[in-house]
């Protein structure tokens, strides 16, 4: 049989799609119709998108990384708008510590720079659900972090401000740019195209609000 050899590249068909698309939603479909077990214990999902600040307002993601907890640490932050266009962003090394004074620095620098740029109906994002829990006053502030959660409280306290938990895999672009930090040490972009191309990559994620899937292990 003759077979004849093209330049076209070969296209890979997702077969649970009419259009034959792969989608997150019919992968875990198929997981879940197949009975998938890891040692005993059910997988059980949570599939969400990215979502943009509401009309009039404007969004600071932030994050604390911190290397061996306690060890070398970071912080960063970006701030988008309706559209989830970049306005600003902005990450540092800090002294060593562990990632929930990371995560206090973090939010800190955020609301330094929303007291200085002026912004008046903001929302922020945090991975951290102890921090959205501290600053929320569901739970008590830990000493080590008081003097810090009382500093956010105070550039914040004439503002409408929303505090919000986003699982990480929703906060990759934060994340990416705390960990930037232990490469460039200080950074500041205030335009997309100033972003190294790994977080332009995450930020066109975030815009087209592409679908995020985490997997938790249910015990059966």
């Amino acid at each position: 049989m003759a077979v004849e050899l093209t330049n076209q590249k070969d296209k890979p068909i997702w077969s649970l799609e009419a259009k034959g698309n792969f989608t997150i939603r019919s992968a875990w479909q198929y997981v879940k119709q197949m009975g998938i077990s890891i040692q005993g214990r059910s997988l059980r999902e949570i599939i969400y998108s990215w979502w943009n600040a509401q009309r009039g307002w404007c969004k600071y993601n932030t994050n604390g990384a911190s290397k061996g907890n306690p060890g070398s640490s970071s912080w960063a932050f970006f701030l988008s708008d309706v559209n989830g266009d970049l306005m600003y962003t902005e990450g540092a090394i800090m002294e060593d510590t562990d990632n929930m004074v990371a995560e206090a620095e973090a939010i800190m620098q955020a609301a330094t720079h929303c007291s200085q740029s002026g912004q008046d109906k903001i929302i922020i994002q945090t991975d951290s659900l102890a921090m959205q829990k501290f600053l929320s006053h569901e739970w008590e502030t830990p000493w080590k972090i008081a003097d810090t959660v009382n500093r956010i409280k105070l550039l914040l306290q004439n503002k409408q401000v929303q505090i919000r938990h986003i699982f990480r895999e929703g906060n990759q672009l934060a994340d990416y740019l705390a960990n930037l930090t232990f490469e460039q040490e200080k950074f500041i972009f205030t335009t997309f195209n100033q972003l190294p191309s790994s977080g332009r990559k995450r930020l066109n994620s975030n815009k087209q609000q592409c679908l995020y899937l985490r997997l938790n292990l249910a015990r059966g």
